[in-house]
């Protein structure tokens, strides 16, 4: 599966439904090197430079709140993701 933010692909997805992640990775980065917080309280995850990955806090209730994922870059870039929450399962009723 692949997820789209902004105009990056993201070609690693992974959610971890304990902690509520979901991880957004580029295999064929290179090895991250920084990494700072987005608006919204995300962690922004870079390369040389280049915005390698993104790790979406409480990325179930956006989806069920908003229908998408929204990233604000530090220099004020909002990413959207149309498909993001296909990687994020609804919440089943127990």
């Amino acid at each position: 599966m692949t997820v789209t933010l902004g105009q990056t692909v993201f070609d690693d997805v992974e959610y971890d439904a304990v902690t509520d992640i979901l991880y957004l990775r580029n295999p064929g980065a290179d090895r991250p090197d920084d990494w700072d917080q987005s608006q919204e309280g995300h962690a922004l995850v870079y390369a040389g430079g280049d915005l390698v990955g993104v790790d979406i806090l409480g990325a179930r209730a956006i989806v069920a709140d908003d229908g998408q994922i929204a990233v604000t870059t530090l220099d004020g870039v909002i990413m959207r993701s149309p498909d993001a929450h296909l990687a994020v399962p609804a919440r089943t009723a127990a």
